[in-house]
């Protein structure tokens, strides 16, 4: 990552995804209509598997909707610093088993205080200029790591 641009801090701000809440949402009914198949469980099994669903999909949509990291900036090898929506700051380093696709980013990130997050970046999250300089960024901080 020699290029000036590769130097500059990336700052990120996501914000929630449409993309993901129709995508989870569809994921649940389709869960849920499957009950409804004949099948020899009995009720209460029904209701419990229902239950869990519901659950499952409050928990995931709600955790869509407010976002664990309010901003980030990307510093150079790797380095973020997170604002997390808390306030609070926490700095990370950015792991080599990150997924980079034109339609999803996953980045592995291993905090300061030892713990391993997972952030999910989808195209409509961010910026479409952000999103392109973050995978082409990422695919190059990739290639670097792997010569060495």
């Amino acid at each position: 990552m020699s290029h000036k641009k590769y130097k500059q801090p990336l700052d990120l701000k996501p914000r929630s995804s449409w993309r993901l809440f129709i995508i989870l949402l569809m994921v649940h009914m389709l869960a849920v209509s499957a009950l409804f198949l004949p099948t020899t469980l009995p009720l209460y099994w029904r209701s419990i598997i229902l239950l869990s669903i519901v659950f499952s999909a409050w928990s995931s949509l709600y955790k869509i909707h407010f976002q664990t990291v309010k901003n980030a900036c990307w510093k150079m090898k790797g380095d973020f610093e997170l604002e997390l929506i808390t306030g609070k700051y926490v700095k990370a380093h950015l792991l080599a088993g990150s997924l980079v696709t034109e339609w999803l980013i996953i980045l592995h990130l291993v905090c300061s205080d030892g713990r391993k997050r997972k952030w999910l970046i989808l195209p409509d999250m961010v910026e479409r200029e952000t999103y392109r300089r973050l995978c082409v960024r990422l695919r190059q901080w990739h290639a670097d790591t792997d010569i060495v």
